[in-house]
């Protein structure tokens, strides 16, 4: 559950979120590297949030500002198997360069703090990399995306990105740099709402990866 509260009628929103979980995770029973809170767990945590928000679309943005800080705690007062937690932040910047080039910047870094299950800790999100393949108790990244629109429906773009994770495990910490390149295109599907619809194909340290998108690749 989220509520979010608009200060006066300004850009900034202040909010909170209640997160609740209940996981079983046998197939992970046996191993000798995770905490056995790992596989049967309950998660009880509260978030408070502060935004900024002043992008020209919520689908798909051509110009403006979002940036968000938030800070979330797990506590066994209120249910969870363990105290955990995680703070958050990540920015989203579109800048018009002329009226069809579009310059786009995303910055996010993710802390976790506390005994927090393997599932939960932070981990690179960056088109062409594997999902929760690169997770550590820090995460930062970074990553540009270029789009030029040749007419009114149809645009190209490219990106670029670089991701860090750092996790330590005893007095060992393992550390991963990691980085992203691709293009794509979009097709205008809803001038109104200014929605777009398309596909990227974008190259990671290790594979290739395909993605059909709706909307901004940055959408959450």
């Amino acid at each position: 559950q989220q509520i979010n509260f608009r200060i006066a009628q300004s850009h900034f929103f202040l909010g909170g979120i209640y997160t609740y979980s209940r996981l079983n995770i046998p197939f992970f029973k046996d191993s000798d590297y995770l905490n056995p809170y790992n596989y049967i767990t309950q998660n009880s945590g509260v978030t408070l949030l502060a935004e900024y928000d002043n992008l020209d679309s919520f689908f798909s943005p051509g110009e403006g500002l979002r940036t968000l800080l938030s800070y979330q705690q797990n506590l066994e007062l209120i249910g969870s198997t363990t105290n955990w937690g995680k703070i958050n932040f990540f920015m989203l910047y579109f800048l018009k360069i002329t009226e069809s080039w579009t310059s786009g910047f995303r910055a996010e870094a993710n802390r976790a703090t506390g005994d927090t299950p393997f599932y939960a800790l932070p981990f690179i999100s960056l088109r062409g990399v594997p999902a929760m393949r690169y997770q550590g108790e820090t995460i930062a990244l970074a990553e540009t995306e270029q789009s030029y629109n040749f007419t009114m429906r149809w645009s190209a773009l490219a990106f670029a990105g670089i991701g860090y994770a750092s996790k330590s495990f005893g007095e060992k910490t393992i550390e991963n740099t990691v980085w992203n390149a691709g293009a794509g295109f979009r097709y205008l599907i809803a001038r109104q709402q200014k929605i777009k619809i398309g596909m990227d194909v974008a190259r990671g340290p290790e594979d290739w990866g395909f993605y059909f998108v709706v909307g901004s690749s940055w959408l959450r």
